[in-house]
This record gives structure tokens, sequence and C-alpha cells, in this order.
């Protein structure tokens, strides 16, 4: 139960791509398990901690971009079980990660 309490006090709304005048925002979303690039180990504790909170049915790897330009850093989100919301679970930096970038 202590880890559901966590996460239920942790989670907060997803930061967004700021708009930029003449730019399309996007973003790519990959389920974590088909995703083929390589995730640093901190991303996967937090993963796997989140995991075992049984709060989050499904995970997903986010890539957020504008259009035309070259994808941001990416992002592990959770989808709330029962609910249309979603929690930042990790991010990390994709130049520090040799695969991801």
């Amino acid at each position: 139960m202590a880890h559901s309490t966590r996460w239920r006090r942790s989670a907060r709304r997803l930061p967004s791509l700021p708009p930029r005048l003449g730019f399309v925002r996007r973003a790519v979303l990959e389920p974590i398990e088909t995703y083929v690039r390589t995730i640093p180990d901190s991303a996967l504790l937090k993963y796997d901690e989140a995991e075992a909170s049984r709060l989050f049915s499904k995970f997903w790897v986010a890539t957020p971009a504008y259009f035309r330009e070259q994808p941001l850093d990416p992002w592990i989100i959770g989808e709330i079980e029962g609910r249309d919301l979603y929690a930042l679970i990790a991010q990390w930096d994709a130049a520090d990660v040799p695969g991801t970038a």
C-alpha cells in the first residue's frame, strides 16, 4: 500500500511543449514493451516501481517533438488504471544514452 500512496501523491500533470509560432507540436507514443532504443537503468528502476504499485494499466514511451525538428528527450508515462489520466514516470536525456539519440 505504501507504493500506491506514494504514486497518488507524486502524480502530476505532464508538462507539454510550449507553443512556437510556425511549428506544429507532436509526440510519438510507443508501448514500452516494443520500444527498441536503450532506456537508462535509472528510468527502468522508476518504471519497475510504478509497475509494482499496480496503479497503472499500461506504460508508454513518449518522444515529444516539433514537426521537422529532432525529437526531444523521451519520457515513460503510465496510464492510470480505470481512468483517462497519465502520469510521468521517468524522463531522461537521450544524448546521454547510447542508442537513444
